[in-house]
């Protein structure tokens, strides 16, 4: 029963809608929320499911029990149930069963993170009064290389667009590119192989060339999945960073293979395009057409410290130059930050730190992981300790001049050249506060 209490808590589980004079019984069951909700259709009875906000409501007055269903985690549900008489066959029907000591501290963890996402979700998401979802809390993963007028490298990130069709070509509706005469077009049947033939024109001249695929059909919404890159001259290949990202929806991460299916992708980034830097984790993601609505990303990033600012990529690329971005849920290094950190041996051996693992790829690259899943890092939470732990590593290679985030900006509405700055050092101030209160040695 402390578990259960431990579970409810973690899970913010203490509104008004769950206390009952009745038995109230927390359950883990073993099996996505959406399977869940389908056992019970045939018990629904009169009453049926209501929907509150992210979770689902069910009461059944002449059977005297309601159930409250809510996914906490992939292939994963919390059911609680209130009865004035409990019977066994609620729970054993569906699957389920209480939650025990047979539950490890590291899935705890694990239900612990997705919760913090859950409960955070539609605060983030900024709909219109209209209903139309503006801005979108989603996953993105965003990485910088060099080389990308060189011929064999423009065909690399070519063939990231290929991997990306191949496992989410059903959700792309709409893409603009170099060769786009009125902007975002509406995808047909051959058009991306059609525009691929174009941009490796530009490929093989050692021209830039600019290309995003998306799920939305024009540059208004905020797209759940897509796929972006811009490339540079090859008469720049020494002095430009090129850069490529993908983003994908959040609730990916209830997939039973979701996380391994995400970190595999920036693995994949990573070893394919010899990547100098990058970061992936959570973002409030914009419409292509973002300018309008960058002050509502400034809001979000002033509350929420764990999301990354990434509506403009290429504005960051000349500062970039320099240093990295910081740190999110994955930071991605290559080799002249590992070297300027003291050499991999050293940089993985001031990385043991609680809550934080690292991975080397096969070509020398660093993937540094900050917490068992991405955090929003909202204000009543504090700043996620496993990123304020790594910035404390990397903050010597951060860069020193950032360009401002965000533009046209002149007052405090959004990121201006001051709260730029202010931005990127968000998590040195709990630095400091470490420190004060560190023993001494």
């Amino acid at each position: 029963m402390q578990l259960q209490a431990h579970l409810k808590q973690l899970l913010s589980l203490d509104d008004d809608r769950f206390t009952a004079t009745g038995t109230q019984t927390v359950c883990f069951v073993d099996m996505p929320a959406k399977k869940l909700l389908e056992h019970f259709k045939d018990w629904q009875g009169q009453a049926g499911w209501e929907k509150l906000g992210r979770d689902w409501v069910c009461s059944n007055q002449e059977r005297n029990v309601s159930f409250y269903v809510r996914a906490i985690a992939p292939s994963a549900a919390l059911l609680i149930s209130t009865v004035k008489t409990l019977h066994n066959k609620y729970l054993t029907r569906f699957g389920g069963g209480v939650v025990d000591e047979n539950i490890n501290e590291q899935q705890l963890r694990y239900l612990n993170a997705y919760g913090r996402i859950l409960n955070q979700a539609d605060y983030i998401d900024g709909v219109s009064p209209e209903g139309e979802v503006l801005a979108k809390l989603g996953l993105i993963c965003t990485v910088y290389f060099r080389k990308g007028g060189q011929r064999d490298m423009g065909y690399k990130v070519l063939g990231c667009f290929d991997r990306f069709v191949e496992q989410f070509g059903p959700h792309l509706k709409g893409q603009f590119h170099d060769f786009s005469r009125r902007g975002f077009t509406s995808l047909r049947k051959d058009s991306i192989t059609k525009a691929k033939e174009k941009l490796s024109g530009l490929v093989d001249e050692g021209t830039l060339f600019f290309w995003v695929l998306q799920s939305e059909r024009n540059g208004e919404l905020p797209a759940e999945y897509a796929i972006q890159a811009m490339t540079c001259n090859i008469d720049h290949d020494s002095e430009w960073l090129s850069y490529l990202k993908i983003t994908l929806p959040w609730q990916l991460l209830e997939e039973a293979d979701g996380e391994w299916q995400f970190k595999d992708w920036v693995r994949y980034l990573c070893e394919t395009l010899d990547v100098d830097q990058g970061y992936a984790g959570l973002a409030c993601n914009l419409p292509y057409d973002y300018h309008q609505f960058q002050p509502y990303e400034f809001q979000m990033a002033q509350r929420y410290s764990g999301l990354m600012v990434d509506s403009a990529p290429y504005l960051d690329k000349a500062a970039l130059e320099d240093g990295i971005k910081g740190v999110n849920w994955l930071t991605l290094l290559g080799p002249r930050y590992i070297e300027k950190l003291g050499g991999m041996a050293a940089l993985k051996q001031q990385l043991q730190l609680p809550d934080v693992s690292v991975q080397e790829t096969d070509n020398g690259r660093l993937m540094i992981q900050a917490g068992v899943l991405p955090d929003v890092g909202a204000q009543e939470d504090g700043h996620p300790p496993a990123y304020v732990a790594v910035n404390r590593v990397l903050k010597s290679v951060r860069v020193p001049h950032p360009d401002q985030l965000h533009t046209g900006m002149d007052d405090a509405e959004g990121f201006t050249k001051a709260n730029t700055l202010a931005w990127y050092a968000r998590f040195d101030e709990v630095e400091k506060a470490y420190e004060a209160h560190e023993p001494a040695r």
